[in-house]
């Protein structure tokens, strides 16, 4: 499960920035749905989520 391990780091990135407490019941439900499936279109979904929520905190 090399593909996981990214994701947890991108998870407990998200957490740490505080993204929002409602944001984290979102975050462990796509959690939930990437160690469910692990597909590459999950990953990307999730990777662009991680971005657009990089870029809003830059703002």
């Amino acid at each position: 499960m090399i593909v996981q391990k990214p994701v947890t780091k991108l998870i407990l990135s998200l957490q740490r920035s505080g993204y929002g407490r409602r944001k984290q019941e979102n975050i462990a439900k796509i959690k939930d749905l990437v160690d469910a499936h692990s597909k590459g279109i999950l990953m990307g979904i999730f990777i662009i989520f991680s971005v657009a929520a990089l870029m809003m905190r830059k703002m």
